[in-house]
């Protein structure tokens, strides 16, 4: 009795290792991913706005042979507005603004818009440290958008009210295309370490769609090419499917 307890032992020992090593590395999942962007503006883009930042959330998988499928959302933020010459017919040469109450008014301005876009591409693996990580490569397309927030009280400068803000917010939107390469790490082991990063371009192929600019005193009907160029980290939660698994025992 004894000597057969030690030969079920040491084969459930030698499958259990055998089904380690020789079961299948690359793993397939849905996944859902949080990133940041430090984003550099380039083109039209640059005339308008400094380094600004997005926050973005992605839901998507990784399929077939290491091929990685995505729909992501970003919101992008800043401060560096450059175009800050929008409310000059409304300010005096010194910038100040005066409110309904005879004082100086408080106004900021602040990037904000979005973009969402549809990805697919490739992990390119080096086999090291395991077969689901390596070179990323994306492409992508979908839509741009930004515009000119100004933050003011409507109470106090009812010039600024939400109406009449969107004369000059330049409300900017339209097709973008994008293409992403980097590094893409997963722990299909111990699931504890997913993250991503890599360099991103963006382009987007945009227009003023606002019907007329108060302090130009005109329709901008021109065309736009802005362009994005960002530092992009991210964290994956990944969800993989429980399914019976193929060992083979010697």
């Amino acid at each position: 009795m004894a000597i057969r307890t030690i030969v079920v032992i040491l084969f459930l020992s030698a499958s259990a290792q055998a089904q380690s090593l020789l079961k299948d590395s690359v793993v397939n999942f849905f996944m859902l991913s949080i990133n940041y962007n430090l984003q550099m503006p380039l083109g039209d883009m640059q005339d308008r706005f400094g380094l600004n930042s997005a926050l973005g959330i992605g839901i998507g998988g990784k399929v077939g042979k290491n091929i990685f499928l995505n729909v992501e959302g970003g919101y992008l933020f800043g401060k560096n507005v450059k175009e800050n010459d929008i409310l000059d017919a409304i300010t005096d040469e010194n910038g100040f603004l005066l409110g309904s109450s005879g004082l100086l008014a408080d106004y900021s301005f602040a990037e904000k818009g979005f973009s969402i876009q549809g990805q697919t591409g490739k992990i390119i693996s080096f086999k090291r440290p395991n077969a689901n990580s390596g070179l990323m490569t994306l492409l992508g397309a979908g839509f741009l958008q930004h515009k000119i927030s100004i933050d003011a009280d409507e109470t106090e400068v009812p010039m600024l009210s939400k109406e009449y803000r969107n004369g000059y917010d330049r409300l900017t939107n339209g097709f973008m295309l994008s293409q992403f390469i980097g590094y893409f790490f997963v722990d299909a082991k111990r699931k504890r370490i997913n993250v991503y990063g890599g360099i991103q371009i963006q382009e987007g192929f945009t227009k003023n769609r606002r019907s007329w600019n108060y302090d130009e005193n005109r329709q901008d009907d021109s065309l736009r090419k802005d362009i994005l160029v960002s530092l992009k980290l991210g964290w994956i939660i990944p969800f993989y499917r429980t399914q019976t698994e193929k060992y083979y025992f010697y």
